[in-house]
């Protein structure tokens, strides 16, 4: 699914994606606006519960592999103007997964394509 999404000084929802039972998740990132991100992060819900909310699962450090992205082409946080990213994620025990970026000043047009792989 490919979608083009405006973001602007505020966290702006990029995706939200259902991932239960999927083991891995690509997502490619294309920044086609004029200003570089500053802000990128991956919240989680484990549940569909009336009080199970969203929680920031990672906000930074998406090269180093870790628990929930085992590989980043480059940082999304800091994705340049004209730039483009690639993340694997392993959603591991959550049912549902947004992402979300900011940018400093002005704002910049992403597009951002996912897709899921079951086991």
């Amino acid at each position: 699914m490919t979608t083009n999404v405006t973001v602007g000084t505020s966290l702006t929802l990029l995706a939200a994606i259902a991932v239960a039972q999927a083991e891995v998740v690509t997502v490619h990132l294309k920044n086609q606006g004029a200003s570089a991100l500053n802000a990128f992060r991956l919240k989680g819900k484990a549940g569909d519960g009336p009080n199970l909310g969203f929680a920031d699962i990672q906000t930074g450090s998406f090269t180093s592999p870790g628990l929930h992205c085992i590989y980043a082409s480059s940082e999304p946080g800091v994705l340049a103007s004209g730039a483009e990213c690639i993340l694997y994620l392993t959603p591991g025990f959550l049912q549902h997964i947004e992402l979300w970026a900011s940018v400093a000043s002005g704002t910049a047009d992403v597009v951002i394509d996912h897709n899921r792989a079951e086991g």
